[in-house]
């Protein structure tokens, strides 16, 4: 990958603040948005709350992945920009 050295890009100041634009950001992550996600359900226990009203009726010993993961995963796949989830190749009865 060409390495490019875009130009920057200056705006009147703000309040004696300087405003400049750059695209000099090196990796980047376009995954912010699912941090913040992950992380206000960690602060406010949405998913739990969700689990405690949601039953799970699927027969214990066959259980590969639990309720909790499923639901994570619906909750959070959106936010990475995915259609919809992986689907596993062995589906829950």
């Amino acid at each position: 990958m060409p390495k490019c050295n875009p130009p920057k890009f200056h705006f009147r100041s703000f309040d004696r603040r300087k405003i400049e634009v750059s695209f000099e950001g090196g990796e980047v992550s376009s995954d912010g948005g699912l941090l913040l996600v992950r992380q206000m359900d960690a602060h406010l226990g949405l998913i739990k709350d969700l689990l405690q009203a949601l039953p799970d009726d699927r027969h214990q010993s066959l259980i590969t992945h639990s309720q909790e993961e499923l639901v994570r995963q619906r909750v959070f796949a959106p936010r990475q920009r995915l259609r919809r989830p992986q689907r596993s190749r062995h589906p829950a009865p």
